[in-house]
Protein backbone atom coordinates (compact mmCIF):
# COMPACT_ATOMS: atom_id res chain seq x y z
CA UNK A 1 0.00 0.00 0.00
CA UNK A 2 1.30 3.44 -0.91
CA UNK A 3 2.13 5.68 1.99
CA UNK A 4 0.27 8.99 2.21
CA UNK A 5 2.32 12.00 1.26
CA UNK A 6 2.26 15.48 2.74
CA UNK A 7 1.04 17.89 0.08
CA UNK A 8 1.68 21.01 2.12
CA UNK A 9 2.21 22.14 5.69
CA UNK A 10 0.21 25.02 7.13
CA UNK A 11 1.68 26.99 10.01
CA UNK A 12 -1.59 28.03 11.64
CA UNK A 13 -0.11 28.71 15.10
CA UNK A 14 -2.48 26.30 16.83
CA UNK A 15 -2.02 25.42 20.50
CA UNK A 16 -2.71 21.77 21.37
CA UNK A 17 -5.29 21.11 18.64
CA UNK A 18 -7.46 18.14 19.61
CA UNK A 19 -10.32 17.63 17.16
CA UNK A 20 -11.31 18.89 13.71
CA UNK A 21 -14.61 19.01 11.85
CA UNK A 22 -15.28 20.45 8.42
CA UNK A 23 -18.16 22.76 7.60
CA UNK A 24 -20.06 22.31 4.32
CA UNK A 25 -17.93 25.02 2.66
CA UNK A 26 -14.71 23.19 3.62
CA UNK A 27 -13.75 25.41 6.56
CA UNK A 28 -11.96 23.44 9.27
CA UNK A 29 -13.15 24.06 12.84
CA UNK A 30 -10.54 22.96 15.39
CA UNK A 31 -10.68 22.63 19.17
CA UNK A 32 -7.69 23.72 21.23
CA UNK A 33 -7.61 21.65 24.40
CA UNK A 34 -6.05 24.06 26.89
CA UNK A 35 -7.04 27.47 25.51
CA UNK A 36 -10.69 26.29 25.09
CA UNK A 37 -10.82 28.16 21.79
CA UNK A 38 -12.49 27.11 18.56
CA UNK A 39 -10.19 27.96 15.66
CA UNK A 40 -10.81 28.01 11.91
CA UNK A 41 -8.76 27.40 8.80
CA UNK A 42 -10.37 28.43 5.53
CA UNK A 43 -10.27 26.18 2.44
CA UNK A 44 -7.09 26.63 0.46
CA UNK A 45 -5.40 28.58 3.26
CA UNK A 46 -1.64 28.92 3.12
CA UNK A 47 0.53 29.96 6.02
CA UNK A 48 -1.05 32.33 8.48
CA UNK A 49 -2.62 32.33 11.88
CA UNK A 50 -5.89 30.44 12.21
CA UNK A 51 -9.04 32.42 12.85
CA UNK A 52 -10.87 32.28 16.17
CA UNK A 53 -14.61 31.80 16.54
CA UNK A 54 -14.67 32.05 20.32
CA UNK A 55 -14.15 30.07 23.52
CA UNK A 56 -16.40 27.34 24.87
CA UNK A 57 -17.66 28.30 28.35
CA UNK A 58 -17.22 26.27 31.55
CA UNK A 59 -14.22 24.29 30.27
CA UNK A 60 -11.66 23.56 32.99
CA UNK A 61 -8.46 22.34 31.32
CA UNK A 62 -5.90 20.30 33.22
CA UNK A 63 -3.77 17.25 32.50
CA UNK A 64 -5.37 15.52 29.51
CA UNK A 65 -8.68 17.30 30.07
CA UNK A 66 -10.02 20.43 28.41
CA UNK A 67 -11.85 21.18 25.18
CA UNK A 68 -11.78 17.83 23.40
CA UNK A 69 -13.96 16.25 20.70
CA UNK A 70 -16.14 18.03 18.15
CA UNK A 71 -18.99 16.84 15.95
CA UNK A 72 -21.37 18.53 13.55
CA UNK A 73 -25.09 17.84 13.65
CA UNK A 74 -26.22 15.57 10.79
CA UNK A 75 -28.73 18.36 10.04
CA UNK A 76 -26.16 21.15 10.32
CA UNK A 77 -27.39 22.89 7.18
CA UNK A 78 -30.65 23.59 9.03
CA UNK A 79 -29.92 23.60 12.77
CA UNK A 80 -26.27 24.85 12.69
CA UNK A 81 -25.35 22.81 15.81
CA UNK A 82 -21.75 22.11 16.75
CA UNK A 83 -21.29 19.55 19.55
CA UNK A 84 -18.32 19.61 21.92
CA UNK A 85 -17.06 17.18 24.57
CA UNK A 86 -15.15 18.93 27.33
CA UNK A 87 -13.86 18.69 30.87
CA UNK A 88 -15.70 20.85 33.40
CA UNK A 89 -15.06 21.47 37.10
CA UNK A 90 -16.48 18.14 38.30
CA UNK A 91 -17.04 15.97 35.25
CA UNK A 92 -16.77 15.59 31.51
CA UNK A 93 -19.80 16.72 29.56
CA UNK A 94 -21.22 17.43 26.12
CA UNK A 95 -22.70 20.72 24.98
CA UNK A 96 -24.03 22.02 21.70
CA UNK A 97 -23.81 25.52 20.27
CA UNK A 98 -25.08 27.10 17.09
CA UNK A 99 -22.51 28.33 14.60
CA UNK A 100 -24.21 31.24 12.92
CA UNK A 101 -22.76 33.09 9.96
CA UNK A 102 -23.20 36.84 10.11
CA UNK A 103 -21.67 39.07 7.49
CA UNK A 104 -19.28 36.34 6.44
CA UNK A 105 -18.10 35.75 10.04
CA UNK A 106 -18.81 32.68 12.15
CA UNK A 107 -20.42 33.54 15.50
CA UNK A 108 -20.71 31.08 18.39
CA UNK A 109 -24.12 30.92 20.05
CA UNK A 110 -24.94 30.09 23.69
CA UNK A 111 -23.79 26.73 25.06
CA UNK A 112 -26.46 24.15 25.94
CA UNK A 113 -25.24 21.20 28.02
CA UNK A 114 -27.03 18.07 26.82
CA UNK A 115 -25.15 15.36 28.75
CA UNK A 116 -23.07 15.44 31.92
CA UNK A 117 -21.75 13.23 34.69
CA UNK A 118 -18.99 11.50 32.71
CA UNK A 119 -16.16 10.93 35.23
CA UNK A 120 -13.02 13.05 34.91
CA UNK A 121 -9.43 12.69 36.02
CA UNK A 122 -6.02 14.10 35.17
CA UNK A 123 -5.77 11.46 32.42
CA UNK A 124 -8.05 9.01 30.58
CA UNK A 125 -10.90 11.44 29.95
CA UNK A 126 -11.91 10.06 26.56
CA UNK A 127 -13.56 12.66 24.36
CA UNK A 128 -14.15 11.42 20.82
CA UNK A 129 -17.68 12.04 19.54
CA UNK A 130 -19.23 11.20 16.17
CA UNK A 131 -22.73 10.95 14.75
CA UNK A 132 -23.61 7.56 13.34
CA UNK A 133 -25.77 6.74 10.32
CA UNK A 134 -28.68 6.19 12.72
CA UNK A 135 -28.61 9.87 13.72
CA UNK A 136 -27.39 9.15 17.26
CA UNK A 137 -24.28 10.65 18.81
CA UNK A 138 -21.65 8.09 19.79
CA UNK A 139 -19.40 9.14 22.66
CA UNK A 140 -16.09 7.52 23.65
CA UNK A 141 -15.51 8.01 27.37
CA UNK A 142 -12.31 7.31 29.29
CA UNK A 143 -12.05 5.16 32.39
CA UNK A 144 -10.74 8.20 34.35
CA UNK A 145 -8.06 5.92 35.83
CA UNK A 146 -10.72 3.76 37.49
CA UNK A 147 -9.97 0.33 36.07
CA UNK A 148 -13.24 -1.21 37.24
CA UNK A 149 -15.40 1.14 35.17
CA UNK A 150 -15.24 -0.41 31.68
CA UNK A 151 -16.97 -3.62 32.82
CA UNK A 152 -19.42 -1.87 35.16
CA UNK A 153 -22.62 -1.37 33.17
CA UNK A 154 -23.79 1.24 35.69
CA UNK A 155 -20.72 3.46 35.17
CA UNK A 156 -20.33 5.97 32.33
CA UNK A 157 -16.53 5.67 32.17
CA UNK A 158 -14.71 3.41 29.72
CA UNK A 159 -17.68 3.09 27.38
CA UNK A 160 -19.10 3.97 24.01
CA UNK A 161 -22.32 5.81 24.82
CA UNK A 162 -25.17 6.26 22.36
CA UNK A 163 -27.33 9.34 22.90
CA UNK A 164 -29.85 11.34 20.91
CA UNK A 165 -28.95 14.81 19.60
CA UNK A 166 -30.84 16.18 22.63
CA UNK A 167 -28.82 14.06 25.08
CA UNK A 168 -31.25 11.25 25.91
CA UNK A 169 -29.62 7.85 26.34
CA UNK A 170 -30.57 4.96 24.10
CA UNK A 171 -30.28 1.41 25.32
CA UNK A 172 -27.90 -0.93 23.53
CA UNK A 173 -29.10 -4.38 22.59
CA UNK A 174 -28.80 -7.19 25.11
CA UNK A 175 -26.15 -8.88 23.00
CA UNK A 176 -24.00 -5.75 23.19
CA UNK A 177 -24.26 -5.29 26.96
CA UNK A 178 -25.66 -7.90 29.32
CA UNK A 179 -24.47 -11.01 27.52
CA UNK A 180 -20.96 -9.73 26.76
CA UNK A 181 -20.45 -8.20 30.18
CA UNK A 182 -21.65 -11.33 31.92
CA UNK A 183 -19.17 -13.38 29.93
CA UNK A 184 -16.36 -10.96 30.74
CA UNK A 185 -17.01 -10.77 34.47
CA UNK A 186 -17.95 -14.39 35.14
CA UNK A 187 -14.68 -15.85 33.93
CA UNK A 188 -11.07 -14.88 34.38
CA UNK A 189 -9.20 -13.24 31.51
CA UNK A 190 -6.89 -16.23 31.26
CA UNK A 191 -9.67 -18.80 30.95
CA UNK A 192 -12.41 -17.08 28.98
CA UNK A 193 -11.98 -19.17 25.88
CA UNK A 194 -14.10 -18.30 22.87
CA UNK A 195 -16.14 -15.13 23.23
CA UNK A 196 -19.87 -15.13 22.44
CA UNK A 197 -20.74 -13.82 19.00
CA UNK A 198 -20.38 -10.04 18.84
CA UNK A 199 -18.18 -9.78 21.93
CA UNK A 200 -14.78 -9.51 20.27
CA UNK A 201 -11.69 -11.69 20.63
CA UNK A 202 -11.17 -13.80 23.72
CA UNK A 203 -7.86 -12.20 24.63
CA UNK A 204 -9.02 -8.61 24.27
CA UNK A 205 -12.37 -8.71 26.05
CA UNK A 206 -15.69 -7.41 24.81
CA UNK A 207 -16.42 -4.05 23.38
CA UNK A 208 -17.88 -2.00 26.21
CA UNK A 209 -21.18 -0.27 25.55
CA UNK A 210 -23.82 1.14 27.79
CA UNK A 211 -27.21 2.73 27.53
Amino acid sequence: MDRPTVAEKIDAELQLPWSTVFLPDGTAVISERDSTRLRTIAPGARNGRAGTIGTVPDVVPGGEGGLLGLALSPDFANDRYLYAYFTAARDNRIARMRLEERGGTLVLGPSEVIFSGIPKAATHNGGRIRFGPDGHLYVGTGDSRRTEQPQDVNALGGKILRITPEGARRRATRSATTRCTAWATATSRASRGTAPAGCGQANSGPTSTTS
